[in-house]
């Protein structure tokens, strides 16, 4: 049965029964409402916005989308990069709506480098676009714990030839605690061992990536020229163990070494 437009909004009952000429049911009732097509506007970054932060996992706040009736409960999806063309995710997740809407990076970002965020709506059948694009740049790096000494890694230089306690000795000078501190390891290994060619790991993505010198580094592997890494810490990062070692770690393209870099440079 094809009945007419109704008014919208509003709820109506209808009923229906059997016939067979002979016999005829009882009725049957159900009843329905029509709703106005969904209406879900986009959302707004609100903070932070072109702002030099103090944390590394920031809350980002918004502006919440507006929306009628027809909108079942909303969530807001957060996606964060080091690139304003979001090539480079550095972070994502979701929050229900509040008052205010806001949701806190699920992970500490790179030290010192602007990011980029931005965020949608959904009650899972209507999806708004991108919001406009936020910008914040994270605090710059502690100031690393200075090593006595040669510039690689100070009374430790003279263990070149037996890499794991090379390692040991450096890691038990400078005592990383978190990515950064662990590289401050890294960089020093590297640079002891520059004259048999060891040098850093470019890394471009993932987790564990330090920027320093105009690159994004691994935080705990160093590479030889033929693209030969090792692995000189376990577990690193804010609260793993970052412990030492010498691990072989396989081959990437040689195109990903960097030569070793005096680790006293700022």
């Amino acid at each position: 049965m094809l009945i007419e437009a109704l008014e919208l909004g509003r709820a109506y009952y209808w009923r229906a029964r059997a016939e067979d000429g002979a016999n005829t049911s009882t009725y049957s009732t159900a009843d329905f409402a029509v709703l106005p097509q969904p209406v879900l506007s986009v959302p707004a970054g609100v903070s932070p916005n072109n702002a030099l932060i103090d944390t590394r996992q920031p809350a980002l706040r918004i502006a919440n989308s507006s929306h009628n009736e027809a909108v079942g409960a909303v969530s807001y999806f957060f996606m964060v990069a080091r690139d304003q063309a979001f090539t480079q995710i550095s972070a994502s997740g979701s929050a229900g709506e509040g008052n205010p809407t806001e949701w806190t990076v699920d992970r500490e970002l790179d030290y010192g480098l602007p990011h980029y965020w931005r965020v949608r709506a959904t009650d899972g059948e209507t999806t708004t676009a991108w919001s406009g694009t936020a910008t914040f740049t994270t605090p710059g790096a502690p100031t690393p714990v200075p090593v006595p000494g040669g510039g690689g890694g100070g009374n430790c230089d003279a263990l070149v030839s037996n890499k794991q306690a090379l390692v040991e000795c450096i890691h038990a000078t400078i005592r990383p605690t978190d990515e950064f501190s662990a590289f401050e390891v890294t960089k020093r290994v590297a640079w002891a061992l520059r004259g048999e060619g060891v040098g850093l790991l470019i890394k471009n993505g993932g987790e564990n990536i330090v920027s320093w010198q105009g690159h994004s580094f691994a935080a705990a592997r160093v590479c030889y020229p033929d693209g030969h890494i090792f692995k000189i810490m376990s577990d690193v990062g804010r609260g793993g163990s970052n412990s030492p070692s010498w691990q072989d770690n396989d081959y990437v393209d040689r195109s990903l070494y960097w030569p070793a870099i005096d680790p006293n440079k700022p």
